[in-house]
């Protein structure tokens, strides 16, 4: 039997008395395997990661961070000396200084701009000019088919105008002109943990390979290295495990800190590399911002739909503030502030109240032991949502007063809370159905996120309507 399978992929085993090492946080220091060793700052994340013993792919990788967010990340050679390449992260945009290819001149240049749709590609870089073209767009849009775990599975080019070798776009009635067809430019497939299979159809030659590959993750490629970065670790598929401890742990003391997605990766996916956070406050307000509404109004929607919805205990609420802090959240919002009555939903928590089950999507281990559905409770609770969009639709979001407001911010923590917990059992027998907190990431966060957005979509559209 002939197996044509790509051998350069994968877990390669080395003879190694000790295959890994760790510092006393937890993180992963050397690899023996990869011949690696990692050096991390205050914050847990890889400053520099050292390769040695594997020929060409020797060198020293530097990552710079502000706060907890990567701006660039650096290539050496072997001696760590000299710049090979280096990529800077803006906004959504990527920069890349690529001293080795004379189209740089070892130049930060524009490598694209990101978007939920694709990526948009400098025209010149298409094309290998060494100008931008003197007709014609100066971007090309890329668009990318993804799967419902983020996965890239296809890139594609289309409805581009034909253009001669100097990048000129060919006049209609011209031989040569017309429009390009459709142009696969990149094709992955993985196994279930991420690692990639050779695919027959590459990238173009003259434009860097969409990295943002597996969950939509950035896939460090430079020294063959093989790491994907979700922000706050490091996950290598080729082994289907973190480089560090997760931060929350201690809500999971039934898994190890270092598996990925609870060793299901083809149900689940770990957005960030952390355990739940403060999604709430995040997917409501973006969802409200997006749809047109200012900045304050949706940080105070999003406040209600978290710290009023779920109600955390003060230990869960320091934790959110520090985390929060990571994604960009200002701790004040998520805090309880003064002024504001919490009372109503103080008890939200409380595993055998009925009426605050009904707010999240559970059920009581009573109701779970009667038989109770739990597609009854997630219906109950999207008609408890429904009922308040009504009324602030009815009314306009932005005439809203403060009982108005924390109505709609519980819709729409019970919106996300339908798809979040699926009518899970809030128990201490695990032979249930049992709610807990992996639910709170890992439960339908993309249809989730889709429906708030419809939501605050529908309420701008009213809203606009009731001033008019």
């Amino acid at each position: 039997m002939l197996d044509n399978g790509d051998d350069t992929k994968g877990f390669k085993d080395k003879e190694n008395t000790i295959d890994y090492a760790y510092d006393t946080a937890g993180n992963m220091t050397s690899d023996a395997n990869k011949d690696l060793s990692i050096a991390y700052n205050h914050l847990n994340l890889p400053a520099s990661i050292t390769r040695t013993n594997s020929g060409t792919n020797n060198g020293v990788i530097k990552h710079y961070y502000a706060g907890a967010t990567k701006v660039r990340m650096e290539t050496y050679d072997a001696a760590g000396t000299t710049l090979t390449k280096a990529y800077d992260y803006m906004a959504g945009m990527v920069y890349v200084t690529n001293p080795s290819e004379p189209i740089e001149a070892n130049k930060k240049t524009l490598d694209f701009i990101g978007s939920p749709e694709g990526r948009a590609i400098l025209t010149k870089k298409v094309l290998n000019l060494t100008a931008d073209p003197t007709t014609g767009d100066k971007f090309r849009f890329e668009y990318s088919l993804k799967d419902h775990l983020g996965n890239l599975r296809v890139s594609c080019r289309c409805g581009e105008p034909k253009r001669d070798a100097q990048g000129i776009i060919i006049p209609e009635g011209t031989a040569g002109a017309g429009i390009e067809p459709l142009a696969v430019v990149q094709e992955q497939h993985y196994d279930p943990w991420g690692l990639e299979f050779k695919s027959a159809t590459g990238p173009q030659s003259g434009v860097e390979v969409d990295r943002f590959t597996y969950n939509g993750k950035e896939l460090v490629t430079d020294l063959d290295l093989g790491w994907n970065d979700y922000g706050f670790r490091m996950y290598d598929a080729s082994v289907g495990r973190w480089s560090a401890v997760d931060a929350l742990a201690e809500k999971g003391r039934r898994w190890s800190p270092y598996i990925y997605a609870f060793d299901n990766p083809i149900r689940f996916v770990d957005p960030d590399g952390m355990w739940a956070g403060p999604f709430h406050y995040l997917m409501t307000k973006r969802a409200l911002v997006k749809a047109g509404f200012d900045k304050d109004f949706a940080k105070e929607v999003a406040h209600y739909a978290s710290i009023y919805a779920d109600a955390p205990d003060s230990k869960t609420e320091r934790k959110n503030k520090i985390f929060g802090i990571f994604l960009g959240i200002n701790p004040k919002n998520l805090s309880r502030k003064e002024g504001i009555d919490y009372s109503k939903l103080d008890k939200s928590q409380d595993q055998e109240r009925t009426d605050m089950n009904q707010i999240h999507a559970t059920r009581t281990a009573t109701e779970a032991d009667a038989g109770l559905p739990a597609e009854q409770r997630m219906n109950e609770t999207e008609s408890q949502a429904d009922e308040k969009f009504k009324n602030a639709n009815a009314v306009g979001a932005e005439n809203l007063d403060e009982e108005g407001k924390k109505e709609l911010g519980v819709a729409f923590h019970q919106t996300q809370d339908v798809e979040a917990h699926q009518g899970s059992v809030f128990s201490d027998d695990k032979t249930k159905n049992t709610h807990s907190g992996w639910r709170d990431i890992f439960g339908n966060k993309r249809e989730a996120r889709q429906k708030s957005r419809e939501r605050a979509e529908e309420l701008y559209q009213n809203s606009n309507q009731s001033q008019q």
